[in-house]
């Protein structure tokens, strides 16, 4: 029995986006990977320039590995934005 994959996409929004911007590339995903597959949605963005912070980038790693383990995902897509 084959079953289908379990996608976890992680989208990085640039510096202050709007996260209802972010929701229409989450649809997007949803759309392509979504139609054989389970797709998981993390939606993320800085507000500030926070260049060198190490415990936001941890805390945001630990988020990331424990929805993987919570959903099982076969895969980590990044979906990452830059506004420069």
């Amino acid at each position: 029995m084959i079953r289908n994959m379990t996608n976890l996409v992680v989208l990085l929004g640039w510096l202050g986006a709007k996260d209802r911007l972010l929701q229409t590339y989450q649809t997007l995903h949803e759309r392509v990977l979504g139609k054989k597959n389970k797709v998981h949605v993390i939606r993320y963005t800085s507000q500030n320039i926070d260049i060198g912070n190490s415990e936001r980038a941890l805390r945001l790693l630990n988020l990331i590995e424990n929805k993987r383990i919570q959903v099982k995902a076969d895969k980590i897509v990044f979906h990452i934005f830059s506004n420069g």
